[in-house]
Protein backbone atom coordinates (compact mmCIF):
# COMPACT_ATOMS: atom_id res chain seq x y z
CA UNK A 1 0.00 0.00 0.00
CA UNK A 2 1.13 3.52 -0.76
CA UNK A 3 -0.42 6.88 -0.03
CA UNK A 4 -0.55 9.68 -2.56
CA UNK A 5 0.02 13.25 -1.52
CA UNK A 6 -2.37 15.75 -3.08
CA UNK A 7 -0.14 16.87 -5.95
CA UNK A 8 0.80 13.25 -6.75
CA UNK A 9 -2.90 12.38 -6.90
CA UNK A 10 -3.60 15.29 -9.25
CA UNK A 11 -0.60 14.57 -11.46
CA UNK A 12 -1.45 10.84 -11.60
CA UNK A 13 -5.05 11.60 -12.57
CA UNK A 14 -3.87 14.06 -15.24
CA UNK A 15 -1.07 11.76 -16.50
CA UNK A 16 1.26 14.68 -15.91
CA UNK A 17 4.93 14.54 -16.88
CA UNK A 18 5.59 16.19 -13.51
CA UNK A 19 5.10 12.78 -11.83
CA UNK A 20 8.53 11.17 -11.41
CA UNK A 21 9.35 7.83 -13.00
CA UNK A 22 9.74 6.24 -9.53
CA UNK A 23 6.32 7.53 -8.56
CA UNK A 24 4.74 6.27 -11.82
CA UNK A 25 6.20 2.79 -11.26
CA UNK A 26 5.10 2.64 -7.61
CA UNK A 27 1.57 3.79 -8.46
CA UNK A 28 1.28 1.41 -11.42
CA UNK A 29 2.38 -1.53 -9.25
CA UNK A 30 -0.16 -0.73 -6.56
CA UNK A 31 -2.91 -0.06 -9.11
CA UNK A 32 -2.45 -3.62 -10.43
CA UNK A 33 -3.61 -5.26 -7.23
CA UNK A 34 -2.28 -3.40 -4.28
CA UNK A 35 -3.84 -0.49 -2.53
CA UNK A 36 -3.51 3.23 -3.13
CA UNK A 37 -4.31 5.37 -0.12
CA UNK A 38 -5.78 8.81 -0.59
CA UNK A 39 -6.46 10.91 2.46
CA UNK A 40 -9.79 12.67 2.75
CA UNK A 41 -7.69 15.73 3.50
CA UNK A 42 -6.25 15.59 0.00
CA UNK A 43 -9.71 16.20 -1.35
CA UNK A 44 -10.11 19.04 1.11
CA UNK A 45 -6.77 20.44 0.01
CA UNK A 46 -7.77 20.19 -3.65
CA UNK A 47 -10.96 22.05 -2.86
CA UNK A 48 -9.01 24.87 -1.22
CA UNK A 49 -6.40 25.01 -4.00
CA UNK A 50 -3.93 26.55 -1.60
CA UNK A 51 -0.23 25.79 -1.71
CA UNK A 52 1.65 24.85 1.43
CA UNK A 53 -1.53 23.75 3.12
CA UNK A 54 -1.34 22.46 6.71
CA UNK A 55 -3.13 19.35 5.42
CA UNK A 56 0.35 17.98 4.68
CA UNK A 57 0.81 17.38 8.40
CA UNK A 58 -2.31 15.24 8.45
CA UNK A 59 -1.20 13.33 5.36
CA UNK A 60 2.15 12.66 7.04
CA UNK A 61 0.45 11.60 10.28
CA UNK A 62 -1.83 9.23 8.37
CA UNK A 63 1.11 7.65 6.55
CA UNK A 64 2.99 7.31 9.84
CA UNK A 65 -0.01 5.70 11.50
CA UNK A 66 -0.45 3.22 8.65
CA UNK A 67 3.34 2.76 8.30
CA UNK A 68 3.20 3.41 4.55
CA UNK A 69 5.22 5.67 2.23
CA UNK A 70 3.90 8.88 0.70
CA UNK A 71 4.34 9.57 -3.01
CA UNK A 72 5.29 13.25 -3.06
CA UNK A 73 7.66 15.79 -4.53
CA UNK A 74 7.04 18.10 -1.58
CA UNK A 75 10.43 18.75 0.02
CA UNK A 76 8.83 19.66 3.33
CA UNK A 77 7.31 16.19 3.54
CA UNK A 78 10.63 14.63 2.50
CA UNK A 79 12.18 16.43 5.49
CA UNK A 80 9.94 14.68 8.03
CA UNK A 81 12.24 12.17 9.74
CA UNK A 82 9.64 9.52 10.56
CA UNK A 83 7.94 9.02 7.20
CA UNK A 84 9.18 7.31 4.06
CA UNK A 85 8.62 9.07 0.75
CA UNK A 86 8.74 7.97 -2.87
CA UNK A 87 9.80 10.37 -5.58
Amino acid sequence: MIMLDTHALIWWRDSSSRLSQNAKVAIAQEAQGGKIGISAFSFWEIALLVEHNPADRIIVATAMLLDIPIVTADQKIHAYPHVQTIW
